[in-house]
């Protein structure tokens, strides 16, 4: 019986390529669309306030504009017949459609995650051994919600080509809550975008750090006395920059006098003439 033979590994090595010649120059502003992630209560307004955006079209697949008006009195652009989650990666992706759109709108994320990528999760990937899931959680030590993460995180590559090619991007969330603990202040609760805030599924962290302004709709509330907070009307909200309580941002100076933008009626685009330089 002979002696084994032992195999040298093959070793790969990197193509060659020219060296980059770098250098120091100044920040240019590009022709970039912006990145907007716009969250509160169904019922508070969000569609509403996108819809005042520059020349928008929606993909909305859970449906919520078929019972809400114009704010400016037209029409709602839509593009209709996208029922899975491959459906919104496909159309993000055709840049044709949006030739004619300055803004592209998602109505909304959390139904986009939820309804959509979950059970594309499910239908699609299959389990470590082998077999189908039954659902996302039988995929076993949260691996489905890991799953979730990867996927939205493919989408939000998709809405980055978007962004490249001169488009706003504009998510809009539901609200979700969860109670935080701070080692002064004790438990209090936290509003954030209701998108997974998991420890192996950050797709709320994610898309938070993607987005270079996180809105957030509320009443326009007053202090009444004893800490007691008490809605002073039915004036609501845009919030534009983060408080102890809730998630939001602004990048740059656009908002530097305006931490909270108030709207007395369906038809107040006074956010967005601030972002856009129209006030």
């Amino acid at each position: 019986m002979g002696m084994p033979k032992f195999h040298k590994p093959t070793v790969t090595r990197p193509t060659s390529r020219a060296k980059k010649n770098f250098c120091v120059s100044q920040v240019e502003r590009g022709n970039a669309g912006k990145k907007i992630l716009i969250y509160g209560k169904t019922g508070m307004g969000k569609s509403t306030l996108a819809a005042m955006t520059p020349n928008p079209v929606f993909i909305g697949p859970d449906n919520g504009l078929e019972d809400l008006d114009h704010p400016m009195g037209g029409q709602f652009n839509v593009i209709p017949d996208v029922d899975t989650f491959q459906d919104v990666r496909d159309a993000t992706c055709d840049l044709s459609l949006f030739e004619d759109y300055e803004t592209v709108v998602y109505d909304t994320g959390t139904f986009i995650q939820n309804d959509m990528c979950v059970p594309h999760v499910v239908e699609n990937i299959k389990k470590e051994k082998g077999g189908r899931a039954k659902s996302i959680t039988d995929f076993g030590w949260a691996k489905g919600y890991e799953h979730v993460f990867n996927e939205m995180q493919l989408l939000k590559a998709d809405m980055d080509k978007l962004v490249v090619a001169g488009k706003n991007v504009i998510i809009l969330c539901q609200l979700a809550q969860a109670v935080k603990t701070d080692s002064t202040y004790g438990e209090y609760f936290f509003d954030y975008p209701d998108l997974f805030d998991k420890k192996n599924s950050q797709v709320c962290a994610a898309f938070v750090s993607w987005a270079s302004y996180v809105f957030k709709i509320g009443w326009a509330a007053v202090e009444i006395g004893e800490g007691k907070i008490g809605v002073s009307s039915d004036q609501r909200a845009v919030f534009v920059k983060p408080e102890f309580s809730f998630e939001a941002k602004s990048r740059g100076s656009k908002f530097k006098d305006y931490p909270v933008v108030t709207f007395d009626n369906e038809s107040d685009n006074s956010v967005w003439r601030i972002l856009f330089d129209d006030v």
